[in-house]
């Protein structure tokens, strides 16, 4: 079995990695917890855009369609 990353793997952890970088600083997960909810509906709505809420939702469901190894 091969686990090499192919070229979309690659591009999809790279974009992934620098989204968490520029976005989820310590401070905003900090602010975060600190809330009445614990969470950040702004970061969330982020994550939806991008896709990340649906990796493995199929794509003619509005997912991506990746599979869990992927």
């Amino acid at each position: 079995m091969d686990f090499t990353f192919t070229e979309d793997q690659l591009l999809f952890q790279s974009s992934v990695r620098d989204f968490l970088t520029a976005e989820v600083t310590p401070e905003r997960i900090r602010t975060s917890w600190a809330s009445a909810t614990g969470r950040d509906p702004a970061l969330w709505q982020q994550l939806v855009e991008l896709g990340l809420v649906g990796l493995t939702v199929p794509a003619e469901h509005g997912g991506l369609g990746m599979s869990e190894l992927d």
